[in-house]
């Protein structure tokens, strides 16, 4: 079974890869979690999907681009 890839896990990533150092795939990540929360399509996380949670991970994908100096 294949699972769905969810905003949250492409937040976290991003992170890793913001942390890592590697720019070019911090701001990916974070971008394709941002269109992932606004697509709903898929659950924000594989554990809740609120309106609280989808907010905690917007903030924290759109953080990654301010870092990176492409705020969305």
């Amino acid at each position: 079974m294949r699972r769905k890839k969810t905003a949250d896990a492409y937040d976290s990533l991003s992170d890793a890869y913001l942390a890592d150092g590697q720019k070019d795939l911090a701001r990916q990540t974070a971008e394709k979690a941002l269109v992932l929360l606004d697509a709903h399509t898929a659950p924000a996380s594989s554990w809740s999907d609120t309106e609280a949670r989808r907010k905690l991970i917007r903030d924290s994908a759109q953080q990654n681009l301010k870092q990176l100096g492409a705020a969305r």
